[in-house]
């Protein structure tokens, strides 16, 4: 069977700086939203993102090498750019890592890489989050 990753989900404190930062980097605009009764808001943004933010503040999770460590973004340009300007913006640089990579101030870490192929990147932006989750 083959397979690709849908969505990656990051949970965060801030939302509003999260969605300024993934617009700023990525240019992942919000293409669905979900407030839940119960405080917790969810976007989903085109490239595959979703960010949830909990009715309650947590406190962040440590950079570690365990369980999941990071997700690895294709990008059409100059990754360690994009990594210094991450860490401009207020994102952590990761001990022992290179330029590409940063931390979000919550936890959750991002490796950025060239993509091998610009088209796959048009082909995956393309795809609608509603068809995976109604």
């Amino acid at each position: 069977m083959n397979a690709y990753l849908e969505h990656g989900c990051f949970v965060v404190n801030d939302l509003e700086w999260h969605l300024r930062l993934f617009a700023e980097l990525f240019d992942a605009d919000v293409v669905r939203a979900v407030d839940a009764p119960n405080g917790e808001r969810r976007r989903w943004l085109a490239g595959g993102f979703q960010l949830n933010s909990p009715a309650e503040p947590f406190e962040p999770v440590p950079v570690r090498d365990a369980g999941l460590f990071h997700l690895g973004v294709a990008v059409d340009g100059d990754c360690a750019a994009l990594g210094r300007r991450a860490v401009a913006l207020g994102c952590l640089p990761v001990p022992g890592k290179g330029e590409n990579w940063f931390a979000l101030p919550d936890g959750g870490v991002i490796e950025v890489q060239q993509a091998q192929n610009a088209a796959a990147i048009e082909t995956a932006r393309a795809l609608a989050p509603d068809l995976t989750h109604p």
